[in-house]
């Protein structure tokens, strides 16, 4: 009896953090200037300072990620069919 496998690596790069610039003040809105590029990324907003039902996203990454340097995780999905 002979048994075989095959085994597919894929070499991946950790995503980069977008730089978003850090709001003046905290209730001043972080992001796009344009009422296009708001639109267009409504699920990044904060809803208590931008009045978006989005994330927070951008508001994370200006103030409690700022000055932060990313590290690499590995992540392993272990699953039995």
């Amino acid at each position: 009896m002979t048994f075989s496998a095959t085994v597919a690596v894929a070499q991946t790069t950790p995503a980069a953090i977008p730089d978003v610039a850090a709001p003046a003040t905290p209730s001043t809105p972080a992001g796009p200037t344009t009422a296009e590029a708001a639109a267009a990324q409504w699920y990044l907003r904060d809803p208590q300072l931008d009045k978006t039902p989005g994330t927070g996203t951008t508001r994370t990454y200006a103030e409690l990620l700022k000055g932060r340097v990313p590290t690499a995780v590995v992540v392993a999905v272990i699953d039995s069919g």
